[in-house]
């Protein structure tokens, strides 16, 4: 790496979905630009571990054991002051303890990860959890912190605002992804923040939008077998509600609305529910999904396989409607991938969605879900416009693409 090139470390959320994309695009348009080193790095289901690691030079564990030499931290005076401070804006006893663990570990950890004297640290996902490197950061050290959307608007309470405060406080910059939700941090935290706060995209896996290209011109020929192999119904429309099985989907909700559809509709359709990525500490939210999907004599299924690139390139190309009213979002990447593919895509007005919509992409938009079932006929009955397809897809590659998104994030990280 030249001697030159910055020195950043990836700290707080270790997604290799985003991450891995985020600075393998960095190293590809910016070559020995940056040196990059990051901190608690996960695979994600179908990226290789190859693919995930692409762009950084040193891969720090985290590690959640205490060692002997840890014990030595228990005399660092940082230690007692923080946990009096988080008393005093309510903290848990569980997080005192879970932070007292972890701070005495991590102290040791940062003595050989910071010799390296990195120009910038970048906190992805700034919640209490995400955030254990930051309490042994010197006073002078540079560092950017980059809101992803629930840990924006999920994250409330009198401490978890103190913390993040304090973080954006001393950050020389901050990113998100639309104006809505920079207006919600500078509401939030105050509007002496507006100069330090930038918007980015995170870059797409553009092998799924290869994919969407390659199997269109066939996906007739090629979706039988597709149907055949997860065992969905040849004369069904494919309705996707969601992707994730996590409660703030609204899958029910979403069900609830649609029960009172014609019979003639709910007879066209078969609804799916992608749930290869759920909470792991909400095990009747599935059961209560398909009681939802019985109850109102709807046509379906939770789909809980990790799918292949290739299967989930299928998917989006069979997919009729694709309904996607979270509580709460930031940029979709899979309202994109649906609307390249040609669904027809209902969101919610609610979303802070002005990227798609500054970019001329056309979706249907619902200020409440008793809308739904009315805007639902319509797009059931529309068909498929080729046209109509390519304009939004060259809409999505003239802003969503990395060539394009990757340059917001270099501005950010070179100056």
């Amino acid at each position: 790496m030249d001697k030159t090139s910055k020195k950043v470390l990836v700290a707080g959320i270790g997604k290799s979905n985003f991450i891995g994309q985020l600075y393998k695009n960095l190293h590809k348009y910016y070559p020995e630009k940056y040196d990059i080193d990051i901190l608690g790095l996960r695979s994600f289901f179908n990226l290789k571990e190859d693919n995930c690691v692409y762009g950084f030079t040193n891969q720090y564990k985290i590690r959640r054991s205490i060692k002997v030499k840890d014990l030595l931290n228990l005399f660092n005076f940082k230690l007692y002051f923080y946990l009096f401070q988080f008393l005093r804006f309510g903290a848990s006893a569980n997080y005192l303890y879970s932070f007292f663990k972890e701070f005495i570990v991590y102290a040791t950890m940062s003595k050989k990860i910071l010799k390296n004297n990195y120009d910038i640290i970048h906190f992805h996902f700034p919640t209490k959890e995400k955030l254990a490197l930051y309490w042994h950061i010197g006073e002078n050290q540079k560092y950017i912190v980059s809101f992803w959307g629930s840990d924006l608007m999920r994250v409330n309470g009198v401490f978890d605002y103190y913390i993040q405060k304090k973080v954006l406080r001393d950050a020389c910059k901050i990113t998100t992804h639309s104006l809505e939700l920079k207006e919600q941090i500078l509401t939030k935290f105050g509007r002496d923040l507006r100069d330090k706060i930038f918007l980015t995209k995170f870059p797409p896996e553009e092998r799924l939008y290869s994919l969407l290209d390659e199997y269109a011109p066939k996906i007739d020929l090629i979706k039988i077998r597709f149907f055949q192999e997860f065992n969905f119904p040849l004369t069904k429309n494919l309705i996707i509600i969601g992707h994730n099985g996590f409660r703030e989907n609204n899958h029910i909700p979403i069900l609830k609305q649609l029960s009172n559809l014609p019979l003639e509709i709910k007879e066209k359709c078969y609804f799916i529910l992608p749930f290869s990525y759920k909470n792991p500490k909400d095990n009747l939210y599935e059961k209560e999904c398909l009681q939802e999907l019985s109850l109102n004599d709807f046509s379906g299924k939770i789909l809980d396989k990790f799918l292949s690139w290739e299967e989930l390139a299928l998917l989006k190309l069979c997919t009729k409607v694709y309904i996607h009213l979270p509580v709460s979002d930031a940029l979709s990447g899979s309202l994109t991938e649906a609307i390249y593919a040609g669904a027809e895509v209902i969101t919610g007005k609610w979303l802070p969605y002005s990227p798609f919509e500054d970019a001329g992409l056309v979706f249907y938009s619902i200020k409440d879900l008793s809308e739904l079932p009315k805007v639902f006929e319509l797009a059931i009955s529309k068909n498929r416009n080729v046209d109509f397809v390519s304009k939004n897809q060259k809409r999505i590659k003239d802003s969503f693409f990395s060539d394009v998104c990757v340059k917001s994030w270099h501005s950010v990280l070179d100056s």
